[in-house]
């Protein structure tokens, strides 16, 4: 389901590597990301803090930040924090991988012992790499 909600997430990050109209370009950005985050908001993704972070945004887009631009701390913790979730999220994603790719191969050799046993016309694989 989540390779549906990406697409405007991907947009908006090639569009930050293009160099030409940069203000075009990012307006161009900000408003996938945009998308992207009303679509998490739609279907719930978002966590709490997440969801109190993208309600603020929407009521001030122009002059919103996570954190203070004058406590250069309060930056820094920020941006530790979000380094830390972010690393924990794609361990969470590699292992998520990890088991998906280990229930396909339980579920080919099932089908591989079938299929010799039975000997259907035509096998089939039960999962899409």
């Amino acid at each position: 389901m989540t390779r549906y909600l990406l697409p405007h997430f991907h947009i908006a990050s090639l569009l930050f590597r293009t160099r030409t109209e940069r203000k075009a370009v990012l307006l161009r950005a900000r408003m996938e990301l945009e998308r992207y985050l009303k679509q998490l908001d739609n279907y719930d993704i978002l966590s709490k803090e997440e969801a109190r972070l993208y309600e603020r945004y929407k009521e001030r887009p122009d002059n919103f930040s996570t954190a203070s631009i004058s406590d250069a701390a309060s930056r820094r913790q920020t941006k530790i924090d979000r380094f830390k979730e972010e690393k924990a999220l794609k361990e969470k994603l590699e292992v998520s991988m990890a088991d998906f790719a280990m229930a396909c191969d339980v579920d080919n050799q099932m089908l591989t012992s079938y299929n010799l046993s039975a000997s259907p016309a035509q096998p089939f694989s039960s999962c899409h790499r």
